[in-house]
């Protein structure tokens, strides 16, 4: 089984592929399952990390959804800034977050990691049930 290489007329392909992977993998999320929530084939998907098929704006949606990101990262890349409502509910969040802030960047970068790994996880459960 041969490999197709990304075509030359789609420049971009090859940014928004490593983007969606690099996210995906931020993430800690098999293909399986980001192709399950965006309601594609797993060889489907692999194709859009490989560069070799582009996905419509629907299922690019879907995509971005899935990996709790935007369409515009995954299109154009930049910085994605996590925004922290300082307006918790749960004083015990808006206190765990404000200790946070005084933690060295590589550990504030680990716990950022695995809060939005649990979140994305959980927003492709909520996804693939109902």
């Amino acid at each position: 089984m041969s490999s197709r290489a990304p075509r030359k007329d789609r420049p971009n392909a090859n940014e928004f592929a490593s983007r969606i992977r690099q996210v995906r993998l931020q993430r800690v999320l098999a293909q399986s399952d980001v192709a399950r929530a965006v309601g594609v084939t797993e060889t489907q998907y692999g194709r859009y990390e490989r560069g070799q098929s582009d996905p419509t704006a629907d299922v690019l949606k879907r995509i971005a959804e899935a990996l709790g990101t935007s369409t515009d990262y995954l299109l154009q890349g930049g910085e994605v800034q996590p925004r922290v409502d300082s307006s918790f509910a749960d004083s015990s969040f808006r206190q765990a977050f404000q200790e946070a802030e005084k933690l060295p960047e590589e550990d504030r970068v680990v716990i950022l990691k695995l809060l939005d790994a649990f979140l994305c996880k959980r927003r492709i459960h909520e996804m693939t049930r109902g």
